[in-house]
């Protein structure tokens, strides 16, 4: 299990539209981030080392700004895409956060890492 993502940042000045941030683990393994409101997800690189992401669950906890997407701070299995997301207009918006990757089967932790989300549109 890898997150190679530590943070992601969006700076739009303010009056150009909203700065916006997107962080994804895929059913395919994959995991990607986008920043930009309109801008496409791009694929970081595997999360998935070993077996396939059914064999796994994420949670994304943290403090700061509010996120859109998945719930925080709840075990989601890999039956859909997981992703969170954090939109501003006209302000900075921070969300300091830790992910976790367990196996599915036992509950073993596998991965504890820190995740920023950082949009910036003032």
């Amino acid at each position: 299990m890898q997150i190679q993502t530590a943070q992601v940042e969006d700076v739009n000045p303010s009056g150009l539209g909203p700065a916006s941030v997107g962080f994804k683990l895929t059913t395919t393994g994959n995991e990607q981030t986008r920043s930009g409101s309109s801008a496409p997800y791009v694929t970081v690189g595997p999360f998935v080392l070993q077996g396939v992401p059914t064999d796994y669950e994420v949670r994304y906890d943290g403090t700061g700004a509010t996120l859109g997407g998945d719930p925080l701070n709840t075990w989601l299995d890999f039956s859909a895409d997981r992703e969170w997301t954090l939109t501003v207009s006209g302000a900075l918006g921070i969300f300091n956060g830790t992910i976790e990757l367990r196996r599915a089967s036992d509950g073993f932790l596998l991965l504890s890492q820190s995740l920023q989300l950082r949009a910036d549109n003032r």
